[in-house]
């Protein structure tokens, strides 16, 4: 008989993995991984990392924004942090990071949502406002309300 050695786990596959819990049934395992999350975006390393897994990590930590505080405020804290690149910002303004900080910022997310901090809002607001599209969006140009956010 032959042995076959299951491939080692790769740093990828981990990644998906942690992304996958953040879309997790359970709050306290949500939490877990948007601190996870957090901690692996204080460095040069783990943003570019994530970086790589943009397209699925960042609408999840857009829904998580919408989240009590133990969930909302790691998953904001790393969208403050990813952002920062300009390759992530435009992929946050593609999936809606303008709109939905405003929608916290406003209020509109209801008494429920008091988790997200204005200042990390703010912070997502400023990073994906230094693209071109974050601009078009936060003016609204051509919508019915254009300014309204300004």
């Amino acid at each position: 008989p032959v042995c076959r050695l299951a491939r080692p786990a790769t740093m990828a596959d981990e990644l998906d993995e942690l992304i996958q819990f953040l879309g997790a049934s359970r709050a306290d395992a949500r939490a877990q991984a948007a601190e996870i999350v957090q901690g692996l975006t204080g460095s040069d390393d783990g943003i570019a990392q994530l970086a790589s897994k943009a397209e699925t990590l960042i609408p999840k930590l857009l829904h998580l924004m919408g989240a009590p505080a133990a969930e909302s405020r790691p998953a904001t804290t790393a969208l403050v942090n990813l952002t920062g690149a300009s390759d992530v910002a435009t992929l946050a303004v593609e999936k809606g990071a303008v709109e939905r900080a405003m929608q916290f910022l406003r209020g509109a997310g209801g008494e429920e949502n008091k988790g997200c901090p204005a200042d990390l809002l703010l912070g997502v607001l400023v990073n994906v406002t230094n693209t071109e599209g974050g601009v078009h969006v936060f003016a609204q140009e051509g919508k019915s309300l254009e300014g309204f956010y300004v």
